[in-house]
């Protein structure tokens, strides 16, 4: 925070072009950093299908339960 504060004084002098590169600049190198190494092989570039297929289990799994317990009752109240 304190280096943007650092930019923004140094432009209000009259040269917002200046901290508007400045700001593009320092928003560019961010950007390109998430795309190197630590961050490119973190969890968060990892595929989601996993993610997907073990949700969809997990509701099939329910469903079954939930299936299972309403025939369960159904044969309790006959």
């Amino acid at each position: 925070m304190t280096e943007l504060s650092g930019l923004a004084g140094a432009g209000a002098g009259g040269a917002s072009g200046d901290l508007s590169r400045e700001l593009d600049k320092e928003l560019a190198v961010r950007l390109q950093s998430l795309r190197m190494e630590p961050h490119a092989s973190s969890d968060c570039f990892a595929t989601s299908r996993p993610i997907i297929i073990e949700g969809l289990f997990w509701a099939a799994v329910g469903a079954a339960i939930w299936i299972g317990t309403l025939v369960v009752i159904g044969r309790g109240a006959l």
